[in-house]
């Protein structure tokens, strides 16, 4: 027990010590910005619609404001502790425009108290993993622990992908030892990204015939709703367009094999040839689900419907994989070294702009040095230098997880299984002879 407390401790040492320095621009910016508009009685929802209809007005295209997007629930693991950062630095504004793809404006110092409070959440969440982890393999728990790839997403950048990992790996373990109730609940919890949404399908099926458990699953699930609903109910328009809508035309892209449709500038192709790789994950998750969804043990089976949807899936950023590391950590069958591809990614494709921009922007010495930087960056990436890397990245880190997933459809044969079939195979020759 000392020596997981001292675990858990010096990870989040770790993390609190990077966490103030650093943000991705577009989606911490986005986490503050919806964090006011919420705290202030707005709608969220509204705002994010409005300025999708302002850009699409302006440029004749299916373009998207790409803001809040997420389960309603999210927001509400960052709004106390952005009401706690106004307590002490009060209303006004101190990250302006992160939510645009650009250089925000930083009012230093609350910036920086914004920025640490708003990842709280996050490194929570972390910590959460790491204990949990703790219980079963010590060793795993210290990989995600110090992993970098985590450490980058989580608190370098502020993505809130721990958050889906920590509930998705709650609900996997309550699912395990039969309390459907807490697995619907913390499942449902986990869509705060929708990527997660492709287990739904599996749990139900492996509860079909079993109905006061499956009741007792959707029961929970279906709490974890309610938000969705009133949002529905209260602005319809706004919420379809900017969850299902937006999430239906994006367009495909990531560390996969089609990273090269970034390259293609002409938004109505690029949806429609989305739609297919859509129509592929929507197959291929089905497949999956229905042949070996109760046939294999339960971690396997939610490994491989991820990692197929993750294969085929439009859509594989960055920072998707964290929320299954905990589970690849457990399994016997998964290379948990597979974060190595999207970390290389990140350096690959991300704009300068999402590398130290408040610790930069604190001096101004370091904020020319960081612009005179960030002009070369973009030149190198304007020239077409890295489109090799960066396809060849996705095309690796598809081949492994394809090659994960084989791992887990492949049938685990037990001593018995080996034990009968050697007896058979000396039956045989006895007999030949």
């Amino acid at each position: 027990m000392e020596r997981r407390i001292r675990l858990v401790l010096a990870a989040l040492a770790v993390r609190l010590a990077i966490a103030p320095f650093f943000m991705h621009a577009g989606d911490l910016g986005t986490v503050y910005e919806s964090s006011r508009i919420v705290l202030s009685g707005g709608n969220v929802y509204n705002y994010v619609y409005q300025q999708t209809l302002l850009m699409q007005h302006a440029s004749g295209l299916p373009v998207f404001f790409e803001g809040y997007a997420y389960h309603p629930l999210l927001i509400y693991f960052f709004v106390p502790f952005y009401w706690l950062f106004t307590v002490v630095a009060g209303h006004s504004l101190v990250i302006i425009g992160g939510s645009a793809a650009s250089l925000p404006v930083l009012i230093y110092p609350w910036a920086l108290l914004a920025i640490f409070m708003l990842k709280i959440p996050i490194v929570i969440a972390d910590i959460a993993v790491v204990y949990v982890l703790a219980k079963f393999d010590y060793k795993k728990a210290e990989i995600y622990a110090f992993c970098p790839y985590v450490i980058f997403i989580s608190v370098v950048w502020g993505m809130f992908d721990a958050i889906v990992a920590i509930f998705l790996l709650l609900s996997y373990l309550t699912f395990s030892k039969h309390s459907y109730f807490l697995a619907g609940l913390t499942y449902g919890v986990s869509l705060v990204k929708l990527y997660t949404a492709v287990l739904a399908p599996l749990y139900v099926y492996r509860l079909l015939g079993r109905w006061k458990e499956l009741g007792e699953f959707l029961l929970g699930f279906s709490l974890t709703l309610l938000p969705v609903a009133y949002y529905f109910i209260i602005s319809p328009s706004a919420f379809w367009n900017v969850v299902v809508v937006f999430q239906g035309l994006r367009v495909m892209g990531g560390v996969n094999l089609y990273n090269f449709i970034w390259n293609v500038p002409d938004v109505r192709f690029d949806i429609l040839l989305s739609a297919v790789a859509s129509a592929a994950t929507i197959i291929s998750v089905a497949y999956v689900t229905l042949k070996y969804g109760r046939r294999l043990p339960l971690l396997e089976a939610v490994l491989a419907v991820m990692l197929v949807s993750f294969l085929f899936g439009k859509i594989m950023n960055e920072q998707f994989l964290v929320s299954i590391l905990p589970l690849i950590l457990l399994s016997k069958k998964c290379d948990y070294r597979l974060w190595a591809a999207p970390f290389i990614f990140i350096f690959l494709r991300s704009p300068f702009y999402y590398f130290a921009i408040p610790i930069l922007w604190a001096s101004p010495y370091f904020y020319d040095l960081y612009f005179l930087a960030n002009n070369v960056w973009m030149q190198i990436q304007t020239a077409g230098y890295l489109m090799v890397p960066i396809y060849a990245t996705g095309v690796a880190f598809s081949l492994l997880i394809l090659w994960n997933l084989l791992q887990l459809l492949r049938p685990t044969r037990s001593w018995g299984d080996i034990s009968l079939s050697w007896a058979f195979s000396r039956v045989v020759r006895s007999r030949r002879k």
